[in-house]
């Protein structure tokens, strides 16, 4: 569940910059150079949470994470020609996770994470297979690992359903927990502000990412532990005139939160 409402917050919260001053754009520019410097997010009553961007061109560097102007994480990226093949996230100077990627040509083949549980200072894995069916579904099998023994265990199964360069489906089997997760996507017509990040498209749907063609405007939650059954995100977005967001507004009941891009 974490997974499916994180894939629509990286919509407000995730990629990216370029740009020179801190204002959402608004400028008649090359639509294929733009990208997002800074994102800034805050829940009504609640936090604000800001991610800064730095690039070399397309390539997306390093991301700082605040929250209420505070810092929270850095996230360094590194690629192997135009492929994101790594990234490694810290707090301050420890070591919080990583995450290593594979790929068969530009399809996303497999993913191992690497987690530091800090309270016991012991460390977590997990692995993601991805495999591309003929229908044009993406299956995923993934499984934590004991690093020592590897020993395999909670397996969760994962099957993301694509329409123009969008996952509009995903359905979740959590079969060590006994229930499963479907999610179901809208969006818009316009520019997703992470289009020109080099090698973004290629991650689906993983955390930090969240990558779409367009922006979401509605997801709605089905899940079978839910009492009240859907839950129903719904997004608004103002643009400029290059079509990319300068501002969303999302809302599941009463809970809303407000989302700026600068670029």
């Amino acid at each position: 569940m974490k997974k499916i409402i994180a894939l629509f917050g990286a919509v407000a919260l995730l990629l990216t910059s370029c740009s020179s001053d801190d204002t959402p754009q608004d400028s008649s520019e090359d639509s294929s150079v733009i990208l997002v410097k800074k994102i800034v997010q805050s829940y009504k009553g609640s936090s604000t949470f800001t991610s800064e961007f730095t690039y070399d061109g397309r390539k997306i560097v390093k991301q700082i994470k605040k929250e209420n102007d505070q810092y929270a994480q850095t996230i360094t990226y590194y690629y192997t020609g135009d492929l994101i093949t790594k990234y490694v996230i810290t707090k301050g100077s420890e070591f919080d996770s990583s995450v290593e990627l594979t790929y068969d040509g530009n399809k996303l083949k497999t993913i191992f994470v690497k987690k530091r549980i800090e309270s016991i200072d012991m460390y977590f894995y997990t692995k993601s297979i991805y495999t591309y069916n003929a229908d044009g579904t993406v299956s995923i099998v993934q499984k934590d690992v004991d690093i020592d023994t590897q020993e395999e265990r909670n397996t969760v199964y994962g099957e993301l359903t694509y329409t123009n360069g969008n996952v509009t489906k995903e359905i979740y089997d959590i079969t060590f927990l006994e229930r499963s997760t479907n999610a179901l996507f809208e969006y818009d017509s316009k520019n997703s502000p992470y289009k020109n990040i080099l090698g973004v498209k290629y991650l689906l749907n993983i955390g930090g990412f969240g990558y779409s063609q367009n922006n979401i405007t509605k997801l709605t939650v089905l899940d079978e532990d839910e009492p009240d059954g859907a839950r129903i995100y719904s997004g608004t977005y103002t643009y400029d005139q290059n079509d990319f967001p300068t501002e969303s507004v999302r809302t599941m009941g009463d809970m809303i939160d407000t989302t700026q891009f600068f670029y």
